[in-house]
């Protein structure tokens, strides 16, 4: 017996949600708020810990302690979001394999989807503790902007932590998921969706049993994290005046300011000020160290924030100019993500939209509530189907069974010649003769110029086949239920968390929130997050969701433009079909590089990378014809088909995402090293 849970995987905290009795309810993964703070600390011992032990270690050992890696998940190295986020971390970003990014910690270099299932593998433990089952299936949730990069990736986090993912769903859509089981009215609604490090505007009808999503746009550097980093540099700029030194000078003096900023405000959410104190800020040889005191008000910090305000404001003008909408269009505006706690957030929605916000379940939770709802779901078609698929089969005698001659059988399935023969180059792929009118397209290798007109894309004649995965998990023997070091093993004894104390924090201070000095859930508070909430009851079938892939999906033509096989805010799942024919004399093998985005200009879009098409027939140049396919499945993930149009035989397609470490080798290596740092907590 095992459970299929909801995940809302957030740049700040993680929140698990599973489905009792026809109601989902929220799974406490803390003592201290139920929620489990996204972040990574390695320690000198060589253990890990994850969530409020690990934050707390932040202010202490910033070079060795990771967070807010959902930003840059699945970008590749060199990116304008990677150098950003270079600029502003205190951890050693370096370059990974093809192109990714990865953390360089105490001489070990760690992928970020390896990151990301640390903390989604402490999630999964906490969960089976409290739910008392195994857990390894689960719907997660990603930012609707996430491109097809961040998509794979966040997928690699969950198949390391041993999760099989029944689905990627998009944050807002999970959040219109539980709210309209919860209003039960036919509507539009516009999910503002501000959470850590991410931005989503979402406009989606609500009809009956079906929720579509009619456009959404986001911005996927920014959120919390950016109004944090504005108030701590006030607080850099009222330390340089007051004791004539700057602590962005230092990464641990100034990682102390962002957890102070971050306390600040949430305070500001209740208070009209706050006032802080950070002792022995300052340390000078032979000198006494020095506090640091800083009060804001509320006003002082909507004026910090405004910059950022702005920007989600011009990607909800975005949005509705997609969507060919005015506000006045807009039935109901409901918010979701931590960061719109603060009163002038939703001042500002509520000043832009021209209606008040609307607010009746927890921004941080309700993503959870409509993922576990999607996991229900699914897992529970999953098993209708396989119970389905055992039926009866009678033996067949095989003196009966009829036998295929061999001039039935297609020449590509002969067998190979003793001999392998080289590997071909790939050549380009050209249009289909008696196409004129539709140009020619060459599919090149990086760092060569495609020289032909753009192609325009067919119609595609019938549905095309999903392949699998691009990367098949099951061969590479992951571990699946392997316990996050710092937890114990199954029937092991409780491994007592680290407190202040054991991690040497001279200084820190009271005012600043640790993890000795967070204060614990009461049981009745615990029994209170349990108890789920009937509006949000289960009855019948769940309604359909229809949703969008938020940027398009181009190759690359002549002059470098962008030919746009699939728009952005096309309804997904959905494929588009193109006919190519070979270039070159005896051609067996073709290369198409994808990028996503929506700029004219190829290189103006995120590069996905290169498509390999392999086991064409070897004929002569032109007279071999390829419909190439592109299809986007429910998860918004990328997957490539090819079909000789002449014989029907489908080849097999494989795309080298970039800046995902999706190898198998990586893999394996991430896996084996999770299994090396558990077998050292095991007694």
């Amino acid at each position: 017996m095992s459970i299929a849970v909801g995940i809302d995987l957030g740049t700040t905290n993680t929140v698990v949600s599973v489905v009792e009795d026809g109601v989902p309810r929220i799974v406490p993964l803390s003592t201290v708020d139920g929620l489990l703070p996204s972040v990574v600390s390695f320690l000198p011992s060589d253990e890990i810990v994850v969530g409020h032990e690990a934050r707390a270690r932040r202010a202490v050992d910033p070079e060795s302690t990771i967070f807010s890696v959902k930003r840059i998940l699945g970008r590749p190295w060199g990116s304008e979001f990677v150098e950003e986020a270079r600029s502003k971390v205190a951890f050693s970003l370096v370059e990974g394999p093809r192109q990714s990014v990865s953390v360089d910690v105490r001489g070990t270099t760690y992928g970020l989807p390896e990151i990301s299932a640390f903390v989604l593998r402490r999630a999964r433990a906490e969960a089976e503790k409290v739910l008392g089952d195994r857990v390894d299936r689960a719907v997660v949730t990603v930012p609707a902007n996430f491109n097809d990069l961040q998509r794979g990736a966040t997928k690699i986090a969950c198949q390391l932590a041993g999760l099989d993912v029944l689905r990627i769903l998009n944050e807002p859509t999970a959040a219109a998921l539980a709210y309209g089981l919860a209003l039960g009215t036919e509507e539009r609604i516009a999910v503002f969706d501000l959470g850590g490090g991410t931005f989503d505007l979402t406009i989606l009808d609500l009809a009956s049993n079906v929720f579509e999503v009619v456009a959404t746009a986001g911005d996927s550097m920014l959120g919390g994290d950016d109004i944090d980093r504005a108030i701590a540099l006030r607080m850099a700029s009222e330390c340089s005046k007051a004791f004539r030194f700057d602590p962005r000078a230092d990464t641990a003096t100034f990682s102390r300011l962002l957890l102070a900023a971050e306390e600040v405000k949430r305070t500001l959410t209740r208070e009209p000020e706050a006032r802080i104190e950070i002792p022995n800020l300052v340390r000078e040889p032979g000198a006494p160290p020095l506090t640091l005191g800083f009060s804001l008000s509320r006003t002082q910090l909507e004026q910090l924030a405004q910059p950022h305000l702005d920007r989600t404001i011009r990607v909800c003008e975005r949005a509705l100019a997609t969507a060919q909408l005015t506000t006045k269009q807009i039935d109901r505006v409901i918010l979701v993500g931590g960061s719109t706690h603060s009163p002038f957030v939703a001042q500002r929605v509520s000043a832009f939209f021209e209606k008040e916000p609307y607010v009746s379940l927890d921004p941080d939770r309700v993503v959870a509530l409509g993922a576990a709802l999607q996991a229900a779901s699914l897992d529970r078609a999953r098993s209708k189907r396989a119970a389905a698929a055992k039926v009866g089969l009678r033996p067949i005698d095989p003196a009966h069974m009829p036998r295929a001659s061999a001039a039935s059988v297609p020449a590509i399935f002969t067998a190979p010649a003793a001999t392998p023969s080289p590997t071909p180059v790939p050549q380009p792929i050209s249009s289909v003769p008696g196409l004129e009118s539709f140009g020619s397209i060459f599919a090149t290798p990086p760092g060569t110029t495609p020289a032909a007109d753009v192609t325009q894309p067919l119609p595609s004649s019938s549905s095309s086949g999903r392949l699998a995965s691009v990367v098949d998990f099951g061969d590479l023997d992951l571990p699946s239920a392997v316990p996050l070091p710092g937890l114990p093993a199954a029937g092991a004894s409780p491994v007592t968390p680290m407190g202040l104390g054991a991690v040497n924090a001279p200084g820190m201070g009271s005012r600043i929130p640790t993890l000795s000095g967070l204060p614990a859930m009461s049981a009745e508070t615990i029994a209170k997050l349990q108890g789920g909430d009937e509006r949000l009851r289960v009855e019948g079938r769940l309604p359909l969701l229809v949703d969008v892939t938020p940027l398009g999906l181009a190759i690359e033509t002549a002059g470098g433009y962008a030919q746009f096989l699939v728009s952005a805010n096309t309804p997904v799942p959905c494929d588009r079909t193109m006919r190519f024919a070979t270039a070159a004399d005896n051609q067996t093998s073709v290369v198409v590089r994808v990028a996503q985005g929506d700029a004219a200009r190829f290189d103006g879009n995120a590069l996905l990378g290169e498509v390999t098409l392999d086991g064409l027939r070897s004929a002569s140049r032109g007279l071999v014809q390829i419909d190439v396919t592109f299809a986007i499945d429910v998860s918004g993930i990328l997957h490539v088909s090819a079909k000789d149009v002449e014989t029907g035989l489908e080849t097999s397609a494989q795309i080298r995402l970039l800046g995902t470490r999706d190898d198998a080798a990586d893999l394996e290596q991430m896996a084996k090293r999770q299994e090396r740092f558990a077998e050292a907590r095991t007694p």
